[in-house]
């Protein structure tokens, strides 16, 4: 076995080999300039379009919304200075903040607010539901937002302040009137940061200026909500795939934080004084196997129960974030176990442990499996995603299932996501996730427990009309005990029908500069309350 002292050796002359080919990076970083190494790179630019995390992370740089979240999920106004409501709960009015503008220095108008939430209602799971309700986006004056509803949506302000999946976040109206399916190229929003056009390079840098016509609120930061106030000039985003690399840049003072540090890595920072190491998110992340419904094998329920029980969480756990318990949790439920009201219901339906091959496989043939390929999904440049690749298809393959591991990119995989062709003409069979358990905290927020098929806001296309009354019932619950009834109800049907396969959650470290003060725990990297000390 390796000492920890030769681990650490090694680890150093690894990363000191990878600073060597490190010229595009500046050797020496101006105080104002706080320089940011993403999880991932930035293919697009439209955080409504696409729910990828470098995507969202990049809406929190330049946009805003009208209600935030505190720490305790509670919503918070942000760029509403207050509300009103109607006695039988049918109006909603909300008065904008005076002074707020966008980077092209128009003002913020209640249209640009009418038109931004009804694109984002077309696409986000929690906005969709909200639409049903809701009769008319009205822009009464330049400052005054009316919500009408058809009937009461008694969570209406937790649906506008969410946080993640894709958060409701402010455009001009001219931008906003895009077709929500088209993504957006025009990155002017009103948020603390504007985007630098001409200095964007997908792969390489992204590249955000303070914005000084932003008027930040008066209260403290919490969470997205409070006061976002910009203390660097330039935030530079440096797309580093390699982890070795991106260590070395922090460690050599290059960067001043990278967002998600590899375990592999952990050693060398704990012992640097100049690095400060941080678990991101208590929640952390949730991994997970999305399967496409639409396409054999995975068109047949039988067959994804099957998967459901065959998969051991602890082998993909371990994978990745090793056997620390502080870090992994297993978690036999459709939702995150840190949230409230999560049961776990799936311990009658997945196997605590090794699983029994040879009837497994005695099923999988009875369910009529007939040899077709699964094509596995994998990003080449993201640790975490090909991990999970390269352990599902182990799994399917102690099945007897015919399996293909197919390696690129996430920005391709990011596009390819969208074909529902079968796999011989280019489809997919599963889309290998992790995502920010926040993310996925109850029915309301999650897309994955949707069941609308094709049309459906996440892909896979899962289709299930019982699972889509009970999204209803958990909306519409006037008491606790109701939307307890409800949630556990979303949860039976989903481990009847499998949408996906849960992996359980785990914990990742971020790590930054120890002269930066002000982070903010969190599922997305905030780069508002950040200062040099």
């Amino acid at each position: 076995m390796i000492s920890r002292r030769q681990f650490l050796a090694s680890a150093s002359a690894a990363v000191g080999a990878a600073a060597l080919p490190l010229p595009a990076i500046a050797q020496s970083a101006r105080a104002s300039t706080f320089r940011f190494v993403p999880e991932t790179n930035l293919p697009v630019l439209d955080p409504i379009a696409s729910n990828g995390m470098s995507v969202q992370v990049h809406g929190w740089h330049v946009y805003d919304t009208l209600f935030g979240m505190n720490n305790k999920f509670e919503p918070r106004p942000q760029m509403v200075e207050g509300h009103s409501v109607s006695d039988d709960q049918r109006n909603w009015e909300f008065k904008l903040r005076d002074g707020l503008q966008f980077h092209n220095g128009e003002p913020v108008r209640a249209i640009d607010c009418s038109t931004s939430m009804a694109r984002w209602a077309a696409r986000d799971s929690y906005g969709q539901q909200l639409s049903k309700a809701v009769d008319e986006w009205q822009a009464v004056d330049d400052r005054t937002l009316r919500v009408k509803l058809k009937t009461p949506f008694p969570r209406l302000l937790d649906a506008i302040a969410i946080p993640s999946s894709l958060p409701p976040f402010i455009m001009p109206e001219h931008i906003a009137r895009t077709d929500p399916n088209t993504a957006i190229t025009d990155a002017t929003g009103s948020g603390p940061y504007r985007f630098i056009a001409s200095e964007y390079a997908t792969g390489n840098q992204v590249v955000y200026e303070k914005f000084a016509g932003y008027n930040p609120r008066s209260e403290a930061a919490e969470y997205t909500s409070g006061g976002k106030v910009a203390h660097f000039d330039r935030i530079e985003w440096k797309i580093i795939p390699d982890v070795a690399t991106a260590t070395a840049a922090l460690a050599n003072g290059e960067v001043d934080m990278v967002e998600y540090v590899d375990n592999d890595m952990l050693p060398l920072l704990l012992d640097n004084p100049q690095v400060k190491l941080v678990v991101k998110d208590p929640a952390g992340k949730t991994p997970m196997l999305r399967l496409n419904t639409l396409q054999p094998p995975f068109n047949n329920p039988a067959i994804r129960r099957i998967l459901l029980e065959a998969v051991n969480q602890n082998d993909f756990l371990q994978a990745l974030a090793g056997s620390n318990p502080d870090l992994i949790r297993e978690c036999y439920a459709m939702y995150p176990c840190s949230f409230p009201m999560v049961n776990e219901l799936g311990k009658g339906f997945m196997t605590k442990g090794e699983p029994d091959w040879e009837g497994l496989k005695k099923k999988l043939v009875a369910a009529g499996y007939n040899g077709e390929k699964v094509a596995i999904m994998s990003a080449g440049d993201i640790k975490a995603i090909s991990t999970l690749a390269e352990i599902a298809a182990g799994t399917l393959r102690r099945l007897g299932m015919n399996v293909e591991v197919q390696t690129s990119d996430w920005a391709t995989i990011a596009g390819r996501r969208f074909s529902k062709e079968p796999v011989e003409k280019g489809g997919w069979s599963m889309l290998c996730v992790n995502w920010p358990s926040a993310s996925l905290a109850n029915p309301a927020i999650s897309q994955l427990t949707r069941g609308l098929g094709p049309k459906g806001p996440y892909f896979g296309w899962f289709e299930s009309e019982a699972i889509e009354k009970a999204n209803a019932d958990y909306i519409n619950a006037a008491t606790p005990q109701e939307l307890q009834k409800a949630i556990d109800e979303v949860q039976r049907i989903a481990f009847e029908t499998v949408p996906f396969i849960p992996l359980g959650q785990y914990m990742q470290y971020t790590a930054y500069s120890s002269n930066v003060d002000g982070f903010l725990p969190a599922l997305w990297f905030f780069p508002w309350n950040l200062r040099r000390v």
